[in-house]
Formats: structure tokens, sequence, C-alpha cells
């Protein structure tokens, strides 16, 4: 054991991983905030529970509940996360990295698949909350649980069942909108690994139970745990398949804005048209083709069903299509390269060109990323100083009048926008906090310590307050009456 960690902390490929690593997402090593942080900072021992409870994320209570105990400074708290976070996909990376080595044949290929992979471009916004270490872990343990199911396919000793099993509950307790990356991986290996039909259906069996149990074990938790949560509520089927269709198509042809609209989409078509050339020109009869074909499509249909499956465990108005909660879509390029090299003896030309649109796509994801991480702390600083003059105006009221803010009321102007001129903003990233009703509230809680009590608006203030176009912070926005700051977003 001290030989093959001594072996592993001396391979330089683990540094190679952490160095590339921390350019995508080094620039996020002070503390930032998404409009959830500010309430999961000041969250009571209780409420951080019952938030995370409700979503099944057992080890991010266990981990936070730590934290909190500690009662840490929230900067520091958010750098032990930062470096879980780092720590995380730089051994998934150096863990998928190891596994190929008696697949890929090519050195530098099997180096750029694990970043293809794991740093894909859905990545970023796992980064982008507070809790990225425990998220970043999920992706962590599915990687783990791939080579696991790996071993079981190889050898069939069901003790590797039981371990992919395990790592596939803590990455479903961690977080599940990463789980999928396990089935975009594990197709590639059923195909490899099955000699004949009934292996490749018991493969599947197996496959499909070591991803869907865990998946089912941490949603009756949910259900036992908490009433509220998003699980719970109607699921209406057909309407959740149709929500789930129209929003798995925008984000094939969207990739949410994260990455130029069809880029990702292109290449995938691209990496498709490869394999499709390669089987054509590939020595065998008709039916092989046709077979090896079907293959391609088996391992795009595996991982899509594989991101989108856990939505359709909501209740269906709760289904919201956001990056970090379909990760494993935007590995599906990097998926078809290990296919591509794992099964074709490609020429040096077409590896090239693989190498050379693989440079592209990262290019223009590094771009994107540093674009979201700059304008993330613009975001957070406008959000400061609004937060700075609102408390202003409550400490001179408070003086002038001898009365204490207890309660807040919250409107919205006519024109709301979710976050400020020239910021990058997608989904859940970059959202300004005074967006939202309970983010205003958390705010202002995490700045000052006053936890308002919000209270209801009346329609002859809302009126007076949608009447106006607010493209700054205005001093008329904030209404005081008694104990009560009436405040309108914009």
């Amino acid at each position: 054991m001290k030989e093959k960690l001594k072996k592993i902390i001396c391979d330089k490929n683990l540094y190679i991983f952490l160095a590339v690593v921390l350019i995508f997402f080094g620039t996020l090593n002070a503390i930032e905030f998404a409009v959830d942080s500010y309430a999961t900072l000041t969250f009571s021992m209780k409420e951080f529970f019952n938030q995370f409870a409700s979503s099944g994320r057992f080890v991010l209570i266990v981990a936070g509940g730590i934290l909190k105990v500690l009662e840490l400074k929230p900067e520091t708290s958010y750098m032990v996360s930062f470096i879980l976070a780092i720590v995380c996909m730089t051994i998934s990376m150096f863990k998928l990295y190891n596994m190929l080595e008696k697949d890929i044949k090519s050195k530098g290929i099997r180096k750029i698949i694990p970043i293809l992979v794991i740093l894909n471009a859905f990545s970023i916004e796992l980064f982008l909350f507070i809790e990225k270490g425990i998220m970043i872990f999920s992706v962590m343990m599915s990687i783990f649980a791939v080579g696991e199911i790996k071993k079981w396919l190889e050898e069939k000793k069901n003790k590797y069942l039981i371990t992919t099993s395990i790592f596939m509950l803590l990455a479903n307790f961690s977080y599940q909108g990463t789980v999928g990356i396990f089935i975009a991986l594990a197709v590639v290996y059923i195909l490899k690994y099955s000699k004949n039909i009934k292996e490749f259906i018991i493969n599947n069996v197996v496959a499909a139970a070591s991803y869907g149990i865990p998946a089912l074990i941490d949603y009756v938790l949910i259900k036992l745990v908490c009433s509220s949560s998003r699980v719970s509520g109607n699921i209406r089927l057909a309407e959740s398949i149709k929500k789930v269709c129209s929003n798995t198509l925008g984000m094939i042809k969207n990739t949410y804005g994260i990455l130029p609209k069809y880029l990702l989409l292109t290449l995938i078509l691209i990496i498709i048209a490869i394999i499709i050339y390669q089987i054509i020109i590939k020595k065998c009869d008709i039916k092989n083709k046709i077979i090896d074909a079907i293959k391609v499509l088996y391992i795009i249909a595996g991982t899509i069903i594989g991101t989108v499956a856990p939505q359709l465990m909501q209740n269906t108005d709760s289904i919201w299509f956001v990056a970090r909660s379909t990760y494993s879509y935007a590995a599906l390029y990097g998926v078809l390269v290990l296919y591509l090299f794992m099964n074709y003896d490609v020429k040096v030309q077409v590896k090239y060109l693989v190498y050379t649109i693989s440079a592209i796509l990262l290019v223009v994801q590094f771009n994107r990323f540093n674009l979201i991480e700059t304008d993330r702390y613009k975001l957070n600083a406008i959000d400061y100083e609004v937060t700075r003059n609102v408390i202003e105006k409550i400490d001179k009221y408070e003086k002038e009048t001898g009365k204490e803010i207890t309660k807040i009321g919250i409107y919205g102007d006519k024109s709301l926008e979710y976050t400020y001129a020239g910021i990058f903003a997608t989904g859940d990233t970059n959202i300004k906090a005074y967006y939202k009703d309970w983010s205003i509230k958390a705010i202002i809680k995490y700045y000052t310590g006053r936890n308002l009590t919000v209270v209801e608006t009346n329609q002859e203030k809302e009126k007076d307050f949608e009447e106006k176009d607010w493209k700054s912070f205005d001093d008329s926005q904030l209404v005081f009456d008694g104990d009560t700051l009436y405040l309108c977003r914009y």
C-alpha cells in the first residue's frame, strides 16, 4: 500500500491534471457567492439539514455539519470546499487516465480523454456553489464506480458489484446531477466485454441496477426524511416526459450558452462521422458494419438517458435543466473519442484531426469559463454595494426614528432583470441576489446578521413600484413604515 501510494505521488501525470484543473478553475480561489450561498452560509443547523436532506445530499449534511460545528469563517469553509473540489477533480482525471492504460495506445489521447470527459463544458457550474467540494466528490465517486464495474465485467466477481454500489451510493448522497457519468463510461466497457447478445443484456441489467438501485435508495430516504421535497408533489408522467424531451433538445443545441450554439453538437457529429468512416473502411461484412453503427447509437442513447433520467424522479413542476444537473451530457464528446481510439486502428491524420478539434473545444471552453468566473466576482461586488446602501439606509432610519427594522416586504418593478447589465448569466449561473425574495433576505442576513421576517405585500405599494423602471440602485426603491422595510427588486 505504501509503495502504491508513493508511486501515485511520484507520477508526473497527477500533477499535469492538477495543473489543468487549476488553469480552468484557479480563478475561483477567493470566496464567491451564488444566490444560494448567502442562505447556506447563514443557515442554522436545523435549516441546513432540512435544505439538503430534502434533496438527498446526506454526505453534504455530514461535511457541512462538521464545518458548522467548528464555526469556521465563511472564507475558511469556502477554501476547504474549493481545495476538496480541486483535489477530487484531479484524482478523477488521474483515475480515468490509469483505467485507460490497457485500452488506449496513444499516451497523448489517453491524457486528453479524462480532460474532455470530466472537465467538460458543464463542469463549470459545479464549481459555482459553496458546496463545490461535495459536488465534485460525487463525480469522483462515480469514476471510482466505473473502475469497479469494469473489474466486474472483466472478472465477473461479485465483490466488485458491492464496491460499485457503495461508490454509487456515496455519489448519489453527494449530488445526483453528476451520476450519469457512470452510465456514459460504463456503456463503452459493456460493449467491450460483451461477447454475445445474452452477455450484453446481462451486463446492461447489472450496470443499470448499479446505477438505479443507489438512486432509488436515495429517493426513498428523501421521501422518509422530508415530505416537502422536490420528489414530493405530483409526477404527471406524460407532462414530465414532454418537458424532459423539450429541455434535452434545448440542452443539445444551446449548451445553456456556456459554449457557442451548436458547437458541441457539431464536434460530436464530427467524431461520429470519423467513427462511421472507420466502420466503412473496416474489413468485415455488412452485418458487422451495421452492428458497429448501432453501438454508436447505443453510446449516445445511454449517455443521454443516464443524464436526464434523474429529472423524471422529481415532481413535474420541479424539473429544471441546468448545466450542473445534466453534467454527463457534456462528456459525450470525450466518451465518443474514447470509443473511437479503443476500438479502431486510427491513422495519424485522423488522430491529429481529433487533437485539433479537441483543442478548439478546450480553448473556447476556457474562454467561456474565464468570462463566467470573472463576471461572478463583478456580480458579487455589485450585490455587495447594493446591500451596503440598503444597510446604510436602515441604520439611518433607525437612528432618526428609534424604531428597529425587523420585517421586509419585497416587490418587483415592471422590467425585472435576473442579472446586471454586462454580466454573463445562464440558468442559475450569475443570477443577482436582488432577483429572488429569499436571496434578498439571505444576503442582508449574511452581511448584517439581521434575520428579517418577509411579510406579504399590498397592492397599493405594488402599483407604485411596478410603474418604476430602475436600471441601478436608487433610494426610491426603499420605503420605511414602522418596523418594516419595503424594497423593490430591479
